[in-house]
């Protein structure tokens, strides 16, 4: 697939909007695993998480990092601006695909049908983490070897793209079989036996993938000495799958909180009513709304598939990139299989108009939500930097040095800030994540704490029944050189 200049303008253009909309984590920002970075280091942190959770290349670029002794500010800068740049590289070859499906190139319709594809509400979850540039690349991949495969391409590059894609990250997988099915209805109308064939081609390439990327971890595993949590067994798969349908409203209604809570599911519904309405009026039939059903089965069932062997991160918004970009995917498939988005009656209009609304939404969505997390960022490092003045406090008045600290919680834990509108991932506090917080009050205290055990008899003694909704130095408790502190 050939790029033309045009696509270069697209792309710059693309590409200043999207940094415009995202300028507050471009200009650097904190996610709870960057104090864990900080706290480890790359090289260790690169071993211990990246390579043992099978991300080969988010491995590599920790340890060039290490090499280079980068700022931890300058790393996070250039990773989401690759990740961002990437991704409007997607928006571009999506935009791409569908017009040469289409053959009838109306620029600004496709672009915005692409753009609202890959940079959906739940790909937003990706840009919080460092690994943004490794999730970016893997979902680049998966669309081009879905792209390859409806194209009738060696399925040996097909297999090398998704396995690549697979050593990137895993969790965007559902994005290879969404894509797909979609590039494949619209080549072939409806499934027949080559779509058949292909399916179970993409189940073969998945699985190999998968198999190769756990012998990796495995293989890891022995060679540093390191555990792998996140895998399940065979034996939690019926457990698994009944989990996942009694808790698909976190997806479905609740949109991993990334969206606002049911406004998925009206976009979705009215497109689905206006596609039934139109397809019996103009065809006599409901092949088209039979395929959209088939597609929205498609791209929800691929994004929990993963979890059939192992419930962990069900839910997430980073694991369900298909459920964010399916009503981009549904406008992908009206676009180049059918004329209801190019004649002149009324549901064209009304198509349009809820287009145009679930962009400015999304648009709006995202400021609302990358501005909390600056806020957020910032009532963290008051509060790490509040605990750290106790400590010196402490310190000042006893002639000692703090060097441990046991972390417990007091009966029913806040995990955002009162202050902070939005409630998700980006806005969850960072002294009250397990694995950062004593990261975060070494970070901006400077110091050097090590976590040690909060005994049974030590919490009844000082905060056992106790509840705070805000800092409170009642939550410190200083014995010799140790600090008990019971997060709010």
């Amino acid at each position: 697939m050939k790029l033309k200049k045009v696509d270069v303008i697209k792309f710059i253009v693309i590409a200043i909007i999207s940094c415009l909309i995202y300028s507050p984590i471009i200009i650097g920002h904190y996610s709870t695993d960057t104090y864990r970075l900080i706290e480890m280091g790359y090289k260790k942190y690169s071993i211990e998480y990246s390579l043992n959770d099978g991300r080969i290349f988010m491995s590599i670029i920790g340890q060039i990092a290490d090499k280079l002794n980068t700022n931890i500010m300058v790393y996070v800068i250039i990773l989401t601006a690759l990740a961002i740049f990437i991704s409007c590289i997607c928006v571009i070859i999506l935009e791409r695909i569908i017009t040469k499906y289409k053959r009838k190139e109306k620029i600004i319709v496709s672009l915005l049908i692409s753009y609202i594809t890959i940079m959906n509400f739940m790909w937003l979850e990706n840009m919080y983490f460092t690994e943004n540039i490794v999730m970016a690349i893997s979902i680049l991949l998966y669309l081009l070897a879905a792209y390859y495969l409806n194209e009738g391409k060696s399925k040996i590059k097909v297999f090398l793209l998704v396995l690549l894609g697979m050593f990137c990250y895993q969790g965007t997988i559902n994005a290879f079989i969404s894509f797909y099915f979609v590039f494949a209805l619209i080549k072939n109308k409806k499934i027949n036996k080559q779509i058949c064939k292909d399916l179970f081609s993409i189940i073969l390439i998945c699985l190999v993938s998968v198999a190769i990327n756990m012998l990796q971890i495995k293989i890891c595993g022995k060679v540093y000495g390191l555990e792998q949590t996140r895998t399940g067994g065979i034996e939690y798969i019926f457990y698994n799958i009944i989990y996942i349908f009694e808790h698909m409203d976190k997806i479905i209604l609740y949109s991993s909180e990334m969206f606002p809570k049911y406004l998925f599911l009206v976009f979705l519904i009215t497109i689905l009513i206006v596609i039934a309405i139109w397809d019996k009026k103009k065809n006599g039939s409901f092949t088209n709304i039979k395929n959209v059903i088939l597609i929205t089965l498609i791209a929800i069932a691929s994004s929990v598939s993963i979890n059939v062997v192992s419930l962990s991160s069900y839910g997430l918004a980073r694991m369900v990139f298909s459920v964010g970009a399916l009503i981009g995917l549904i406008y992908v498939y009206l676009y180049c299989s059918t004329d209801l988005l190019e004649e002149k009656a009324i549901y064209k209009k009304i198509m349009m108009v809820i287009l145009i609304i679930y962009i400015v939404t999304n648009v709006l969505n995202t400021l609302n939500i990358l501005i909390s997390h600056r806020e957020a960022n910032k009532l963290d490092k008051q509060e790490a930097s509040k605990v750290n003045e106790y400590i010196d406090e402490y310190e000042k008045e006893n002639n000692i040095e703090v060097k441990y600290i046991a972390v417990a919680y007091d009966s029913d834990i806040t995990w955002t800030y009162n202050e902070v509108k939005h409630k998700s991932l980006y806005t969850h506090r960072a002294l009250m994540i397990w694995w950062c917080n004593v990261d975060a009050i070494n970070y901006y205290g400077n110091r050097k704490l090590q976590r040690v055990q909060m005994y049974k008899d030590t919490y009844e003694k000082y905060f056992e029944g106790k509840n705070w909704d805000k800092l409170d130095k009642e939550q410190f408790v200083f014995e010799g050189n140790t600090l008990y502190y019971c997060v709010y």
